[in-house]
């Protein structure tokens, strides 16, 4: 596998700032694998 591409996107929420992070790895010719990580949310209150 080879890594080809990268991405970090900051999204704002309210009070936070979060972190969205794309890995992009070419596998083959005609396969692609992403890989999607968010961090730095609190989240929302346990709902019941």
């Amino acid at each position: 596998m080879k890594k080809i591409k990268k991405y970090l996107l900051n999204g704002m929420r309210i009070k936070t700032l979060t972190l969205v992070e794309w890995q992009v790895t070419s596998i083959s010719s005609e396969e692609t694998f992403v890989t999607i990580t968010n961090t730095g949310f609190i989240g929302d209150k346990v709902v019941k």
